[in-house]
């Protein structure tokens, strides 16, 4: 959902996951292309794509004003339940097994939290962070902080459009939530998901270890 509040922004163009790694300026260059083809970006201050996963990039592109980065984190146990969820609901082929996988997925959760904090201590800028529970408790207050970081000429909005990939599978929430058009704290609970006690308690760990890092190379 916050990638659709930043992608009906008039300043920004872009609202799904592009897969894209920004190894190099080159990868920048594709997204520029791939957003123009796809949308258009006339009037659009920024390019807004998501990543999800330990892909590379490149810490010169952080030194170029036009690259403006942004961390956002979950707490554990919701987390991992929901990716366990989206498992078994919409992952196809050999990343099915290890995404329906209790242990694979608290791995992933940590060695991404690591990932961040490696990120955010190495950039030469500081990224903004938040954790996104704070988006559905405190929903004004991040709006307000994510409209001055980005400078957008006009408040950020918890109502957004819908576009052509909304809710399709491998473009961000293929949840139906996300098509509702309005930022919405009713979630699904996931208490039929199982996750052995001791691995939320290394998830928890992982979490607590590694917030307090994020939080001192970050913008908050």
């Amino acid at each position: 959902m916050f990638s659709h509040i930043l992608g009906s922004h008039p300043d920004i163009c872009g609202y799904s996951e592009l897969h894209t790694p920004y190894a190099s300026k080159a990868q920048l260059v594709q997204t520029d292309k791939r957003l123009a083809e796809e949308q258009g970006y006339a009037q659009a201050k920024y390019l807004f794509d998501k990543l999800l996963h330990n892909a590379p990039v490149s810490y010169q592109l952080l030194t170029e004003k036009c690259v403006v980065p942004m961390v956002v984190v979950r707490k554990p146990e919701r987390t991992i339940k929901s990716i366990l969820t989206m498992g078994k609901k919409y992952t196809q082929g050999e990343n099915k097994a290890n995404f329906t996988n209790p242990e694979f997925v608290v791995n992933y959760y940590c060695n991404r939290l690591k990932w961040l904090v490696d990120f955010c201590t190495e950039a030469p800028c500081k990224p903004l962070f938040f954790e996104a529970e704070n988006l559905i408790e405190q929903t004004e207050t991040v709006l307000q902080l994510v409209t001055h970081y980005l400078k957008l000429n006009s408040p950020l909005s918890p109502e957004y459009q819908t576009f052509a990939k909304t809710g399709k599978t491998g473009h961000g929430d293929p949840s139906d939530y996300v098509k509702s058009g309005r930022l919405i704290a009713r979630r699904d609970s996931y208490e039929l998901q199982f996750v052995e006690p001791s691995l939320l308690a290394k998830a928890e760990g992982s979490f607590n270890d590694s917030y307090p890092l994020l939080k001192a190379s970050c913008q908050v």
